[in-house]
């Protein structure tokens, strides 16, 4: 393998390190935490116990909310992402 190509390697590899460094920013924005169940259960309980964490420990601090969306034999949640 010729010298030029193992350069070229290295430096390819260097950029793409580079590039996926960067820290995501969620300054002044919202993250809405969906679960899947309706309010006052297990799963509520936990996620709204961790999102004090969340909005302290993401970058730009967000405010965090929690969104209840039961699926009743459906699948409402994953198809209420956005």
């Amino acid at each position: 393998m010729p010298k030029s190509w193992i350069i070229a390697v290295a430096a390819l590899g260097v950029s793409v390190g580079q590039a996926s460094a960067q820290q995501p920013d969620f300054a002044g924005k919202t993250v809405e935490w969906t679960v899947p169940f309706s309010e006052g259960g297990g799963t509520d309980t936990l996620a709204r116990f961790i999102t004090p964490f969340f909005s302290k420990h993401l970058p730009g601090s967000p405010t965090v909310l929690v969104r209840n969306v039961p699926a009743a034999g459906r699948s409402p949640a994953p198809t209420s992402l956005r």
